[in-house]
């Protein structure tokens, strides 16, 4: 007997890529051709049809989610660099806020310094000069004390010579207004 080839189910792009099925003997033949093959085959080829739509659109999902993951991991990796970017400017600020601060410091504490030095020397020479009119005072209640004390000495003097003129005037004769004449 010969080999009769019997009608093969239909095939699709994934059947070329399948291996081959050694054709049917004659016997087998009415197989292929009965009404449960004929159901059995559509509703094979409606699944394999429905399956890779649904594959096709879950991988068009993955797509999408995948695409929509990378926007968020970029959009998050934006958002990271730019809150780096403001940390930094936010550190470099306080930096130079804080080096303003300490100069600013040291010219406060320099300035006062400088006042601390010009009232040492203001106060230096008040001491000076009021020790020196101190000195200025000893000396003239000493000078003044010294005139007093020889007006003193002289007035004293001159009561006593008073006091001698008085004393001849008593013994002139009562004639003479004067001596020697």
């Amino acid at each position: 007997m010969e080999n009769v080839s019997s009608p093969a189910p239909p095939t699709t792009h994934a059947d070329a890529d399948a291996p081959q099925i050694p054709i049917a003997t004659h016997s087998q033949v009415g197989f292929w051709e009965t009404p449960e093959w004929s159901s059995f085959s559509n509703s094979m080829e409606l699944f394999r049809s429905s399956s890779q739509s649904a594959i096709q659109d879950l991988s068009a999902q993955v797509t999408r989610l995948t695409m929509k993951a990378n926007k968020s991991n970029e959009t998050l990796h934006l958002a990271v660099d730019m809150m780096q970017d403001l940390m930094k400017k936010q550190e470099d600020s306080a930096k130079k806020t804080l080096s303003t601060i300490n100069r600013l410091q040291l010219a406060s504490i320099a300035t006062l310094g400088r006042v601390e030095k010009k009232l040492e020397a203001t106060l230096s020479g008040v001491r000076d000069t009021v020790s020196s009119l101190q000195i200025d005072v000893a000396e003239l209640r000493n000078d003044v004390l010294d005139k007093t004390e020889r007006i003193i000495t002289d007035l004293e003097g001159q009561r006593v010579s008073t006091h001698e003129v008085g004393l001849k005037l008593d013994t002139l004769p009562l004639g003479c207004s004067s001596p020697g004449k």
